[in-house]
């Protein structure tokens, strides 16, 4: 027989307070690990633009091994301002990650690599 299932409140609300500021998600698979990527939305006012409250955004990337107990590590880069972020798979089995960020008259690009490792290098 199945367990009746239950709604609990949580009482760890700290613990999951960073899923408020997730603004999106990617799921990436290669062929000995996969990706997941979360952009997060920082503090109201983060961005620095004047007296607004616009925000900056930073990127919470996890880097795992497919297995019942996988390794991973966890990577938070930023802070970005409107960021573009774009992911391109590789033929070395790694993946790069290009982040076009700031305002608009003055975008930058940076390119990170992620490896078979499970590591992360910025280009």
């Amino acid at each position: 027989t199945v367990k009746a299932q239950t709604i609990e409140k949580t009482q760890n609300q700290q613990g999951f307070a960073i899923l408020t500021q997730i603004d999106s998600y990617r799921y990436i698979e290669l062929d000995e690990y996969f990706i997941k990527s979360f952009k997060i939305s920082n503090e109201p006012g983060s961005a620095n633009s004047g007296n607004t409250g616009e925000v900056s955004y930073s990127l919470i990337i996890v880097v795992a091994e497919y297995d019942e107990y996988p390794e991973f590590n966890f990577f938070k880069i930023g802070p970005f301002i409107s960021p573009n972020i774009n992911f391109q798979k590789n033929s070395n089995n790694s993946l790069l990650i290009e982040i076009e960020s700031g305002n608009l008259l003055n975008r930058v690009k940076t390119s990170y690599e992620v490896s078979s490792d499970l590591t992360i290098i910025e280009n």
